[in-house]
């Protein structure tokens, strides 16, 4: 079995990460055709600077990416979703309950975060 290509390295990191090529070239400011490109081998020798920005935007090396290292790289999977309760995000903004103290003998209490 051949290794895989520049492009076919980048397509199957961002197929695993469920990312269209147009989401993709958005996150690097960049347009889809120029991933396309990529992808398919119309670009010949990219600019380091590109390799890099896709190493970092799909969670792998350099390396790997360019075929230099063939450790199988699993990319973080996105995680799902889910809705936090009122308590949690309550618990977040304020870890500690409120202390209450006098301000002066007989007046208001004010509220001192925790």
């Amino acid at each position: 079995m051949e290794p895989l290509t520049f492009g076919e390295r980048i397509s199957l990191v961002r197929r695993r990460l469920g990312l269209t090529q147009q989401e993709l070239a958005k996150r690097m400011g960049i347009a889809q055709t120029e991933i396309h490109r990529l992808e398919t081998g119309l670009v010949k020798d990219p600019h380091m600077s590109r390799v890099v920005a896709l190493a970092n935007k799909l969670g792998v090396s350099t390396d790997w990416l360019l075929g230099r290292q063939d450790v199988v790289v699993e990319p973080p999977r996105p995680a799902a979703k889910r809705r936090r309760s009122r308590t949690a995000v309550q618990e977040e903004l304020w870890p500690t309950e409120p202390e209450f103290v006098e301000v002066e003998p007989g007046s208001a209490v004010a509220l001192v975060g925790g």
